[in-house]
């Protein structure tokens, strides 16, 4: 089973993690924040404000867009997770030592309509598939630790 966001324009984190606790049945709460943090305390994301503006001008459909980023430095590999809810994206982000982390690096970002499934046992033997559980943790520690930025496309 696929699990599918609802189209929406430009949506609030409220209102996100509303259909995420609804949808999912758990929890909206991503634990303890201890290994959570801002973009912004962390050397490894040099540049982060314009390489998110550097994106919105290659691949925005849309006038407004607003990012979520969080940093998880709960694991030996640092990550930041960076929500992008107009394209349904979530891109997993690792630092860089260079003067700008290049966002095309990343990989492929994760498709919030279609790579999202209920359980564990879904993900079968996908290497790109997550579960609900994994993707409601990350935009709630986003919407609790996190950073938002919104961006126009000119």
């Amino acid at each position: 089973m696929i699990w599918k966001l609802p189209r929406m324009r430009l949506c609030s984190w409220t209102a996100v993690m509303t259909v995420i606790a609804c949808t999912c049945s758990i929890p909206v709460m991503a634990g303890s924040g201890d290994h959570w943090t801002k973009i912004q305390r962390n050397n490894g994301f040099k540049g982060w404000k314009k390489e998110l503006h550097r994106i919105v001008q290659k691949d925005a459909d849309q006038a407004k867009n607003t990012f979520c980023v969080v940093v998880d430095q709960k694991e030996s590999d640092l990550k930041a997770y960076v929500y992008w809810p107009q394209k349904s994206r979530l891109i997993i982000w690792g630092p860089s030592n260079d003067e700008i982390s290049n966002l095309d690096q990343a990989g492929e970002p994760l498709d919030l309509k279609h790579d999202v499934v209920a359980t564990q046992d879904d993900i079968g033997s996908s290497t790109y598939l997550v579960t609900r559980t994994w993707v409601s943790n990350i935009l709630s520690a986003c919407r609790r630790y996190g950073t938002t930025l919104t961006i126009d496309k000119s």
